[in-house]
């Protein structure tokens, strides 16, 4: 399986799923385990939060960010707030 890693730093992460438009990370997709109870929205878009810190040439191309607990998806851009994350 072909996985895009990102490597910063020291950092190294592989996000769920990366959309390349010419090489430009466009859309990022962060889901998390929905065999895991405790999981939920929150914790993806924390997630996001932790790429924007220890990646931060991931994030300048970025249009579209999804998040999902596997229940529940939302859609939203890098600038937006959880609460401004919505239902897709």
């Amino acid at each position: 399986m072909n996985q895009f890693t990102v490597i910063e730093d020291k950092n190294n992460r592989q996000p769920d799923i990366v959309a390349l438009v010419n090489g430009l990370p466009l859309g990022v997709f962060e889901s998390k385990n929905l065999a895991d109870e405790d999981t939920m929205i929150k914790d993806a878009f924390s997630q996001f939060l932790k790429y924007e810190k220890d990646f931060p040439s991931l994030s300048p191309f970025n249009e579209v960010l999804v998040i999902s607990d596997g229940l529940e998806s939302r859609i939203g851009t890098l600038t937006s707030g959880r609460e401004w994350f919505m239902p897709w």
